[in-house]
């Protein structure tokens, strides 16, 4: 993306009322946290809010579970079913969200005595909670199915489990589908989702992993209850699986859901999952940083590398191991499986370029089709949308009589929306705001991307089309510290929700430019600070270095990170000529 067209908005200074209801906050902090609506514009300060935010914690720091509609009912079925001794059914979804909420399940059941019978589809699978699968179940005795991650616009579930003597408890937390009496909710045992209109769950955000960690907090604590136990605190240590789902499904991390990933973090540090040791080994990652970052960037995706290449079953396989020798063997299938996963999408994005060209910038959504692997559209839509800034969608139609298509959007064009409104056009489909998956007859095709791009064309004004940068604060170079840092990983896990810090200067002063990598892709720049230099990178920056001699004044958007040779170090977001921005 040209970044000669990124504007930057300051986010407006925190009141001084505000300020002043935290007098012992260093004013900087305040700030950041005001950005973040942890601190209330009318003073009107809620501590518990703030010191649950700052200081996350497990006991006192969680929602009861019990508040999630149909909780109690399917706790009671699933308490019976461990009483008569009934096999369960785990019915999982091939991302790193269901994966993990499978192993979860499984585990929690297993822990209770259960006889459990996961199920994976493949991507090749109808969606959802799908006949084929239930029928594999049945055939293995299973005679009540909790799915996990999906199964919220599976209306037709309930009634073939019913005729294999099968009852159904949904776990989901997808959009919830409306119709003309509000909620549309298939007719299972019990459905459990936050989205459901009327569920009073304080936590809508959950992500899949979220909601099947809910039902197995109020499992084991009901079982316990029975047993007259005590509840220990094993659920905690479902917390590895919690983080790697819930920061793998790009979910929000607010709310409850930084408590989540915030202890999911140090758990997954000390897990004594074998397969997660191995899953941190293969992957080079620093333990003693682990981070959202590296969760996002290195563990999940070798998780979703099965699905997306061969067989989600083999990351299940990796969660679930109980010897050194065989995580670590699966792990490195995995390993290879995401290095060709990676060599393919980059493949098909110059494919892409090549065959459309400057017709990706003719609407204000992208769709593009090819024969690409199934598996690898979504990640091509998201990089499609992070290169033009605007709604993509990548269709694989290596099917002669059904597509399938994976879409990414933008703030101002709600995907799933837009995709109802496509319905007619389509075979089936369901997903978020900003993500969202669908099928449809191939001869389909032309006539959804002319539907797609006219409501996008429609919806979505030019200036939205802008990739805006939320400035925190503009800072003087004199500022840039190590205190700053410091200060900075207070708000830490960042990610969506809660972004990492972004700082603003403008006017400084390049003392060199210089490109880095092996072929030169990267920029790096050495800006003049009163008593010092400060060493800044952008990665594929490196056509930039030209415009930035020594001596020429920047304008720079920049996140802070610690680096190991320099111990302070900017990553570049944004860097134009003094003026521009």
């Amino acid at each position: 993306m040209d970044l000669q067209h990124r504007k930057w908005v300051v986010c407006p200074r925190i009141p001084d009322a505000t300020l002043a209801a935290v007098p012992e906050m260093p004013p900087l902090l305040a700030q950041l946290l005001y950005n973040r609506g942890i601190l209330n514009g009318d003073a009107s300060l809620n501590r518990e809010i703030l010191e649950r935010f700052l200081q996350p914690r497990w006991d006192g720091g969680l929602h009861d579970p019990f508040l999630m509609a149909d909780m109690g009912r399917a706790v009671e079925r699933i308490l019976a079913a461990l009483d008569r001794r009934e096999s369960i059914g785990v019915f999982g979804h091939y991302d790193a969200d269901g994966i993990t909420a499978l192993v979860l399940m499984t585990s929690v059941l297993e822990r209770l005595g259960a006889r459990v019978v996961p199920y994976m589809p493949r991507r090749s699978d109808d969606y959802g909670v799908n006949d084929n699968g239930i029928a594999e179940l049945a055939a293995q005795g299973v005679t009540l199915l909790i799915s996990v991650d999906c199964g919220i616009r599976s209306f037709p579930a309930p009634e073939t489990a019913a005729r294999h003597g099968m009852d159904v408890i949904i776990t989901d937390h997808h959009t919830v589908l409306q119709g003309d009496a509000g909620d549309q909710l298939p007719a299972a045992f019990a459905v459990i989702n936050p989205m459901r209109a009327d569920c009073p769950y304080p936590c809508k955000s959950l992500a899949g992993v979220g909601v099947a960690f809910k039902l197995a907090q109020a499992l084991l604590r009901a079982h316990a209850q029975r047993m007259g136990e005590a509840e220990t605190h094993y659920a905690k240590w479902l917390l590895d699986l919690v983080c790697l789902g819930t920061v793998g499904d790009v979910s929000d991390i607010t709310g409850e859901n930084r408590t989540l990933v915030t202890l999911g973090l140090e758990i997954l540090k000390r897990s004594k999952r074998p397969g997660v040791q191995a899953l941190l080994g293969v992957a080079g990652t620093n333990v003693s940083k682990l981070n959202v970052e590296a969760v996002g960037f290195q563990l999940a995706p070798r998780i979703n590398a099965a699905a997306r290449m061969e067989d989600p079953w083999l990351s299940v396989s990796l969660l679930l191991a109980t010897e050194p020798a065989e995580a670590m063997s699966t792990a490195r299938q995995l390993n290879t499986l995401n290095n060709k996963r990676q060599e393919i999408t980059n493949q098909a994005m110059a494919e892409i370029e090549k065959r459309y060209g400057e017709t990706l910038l003719e609407h204000n959504a992208i769709v593009v089709d090819g024969s690409w692997p199934a598996g690898i559209i979504g990640l091509i839509a998201g990089k499609l949308r992070e290169a033009y800034s605007r709604p993509a969608a990548v269709i694989e139609i290596s099917n002669e009589e059904e597509a399938h298509g994976s879409a990414r959007s933008c703030p101002g064009f709600h995907i799933s929306d837009a995709l109802r409104d496509c319905a007619d056009l389509l075979s089936r489909y369901g997903g978020h705001a900003q993500a969202a998956g669908f099928a449809l007859p191939r001869q389909n095709v032309d006539a959804f991307r002319e539907r797609l791009q006219t409501l996008a064309d429609e919806r979505l004004r030019p200036e939205e089309l802008v990739p805006v940068l939320a400035i925190d604060a503009l800072l003087d170079p004199s500022e840039i510290t190590h205190d700053l840092l410091r200060l900075t990983q207070q708000l830490e896990p960042c990610g969506p929700g809660n972004p990492s810090p972004l700082f603003g200067m403008r006017g400084v002063r390049v003392a060199s430019a210089e490109t880095f990598g092996t072929t030169g892709d990267h920029l790096r720049l050495m800006l003049r600070a009163p008593d010092r230099t400060l060493r800044a990178t952008g990665w594929r920056m490196g056509l930039l270095a030209e415009q930035f001699p020594p001596g020429a004044a920047v304008d720079i958007a920049f996140a802070l990170k610690e680096d190991s040779y320099v111990g302070l170090a900017l990553d570049i977001q944004d860097v134009a000529a003094a003026g521009e921005r």
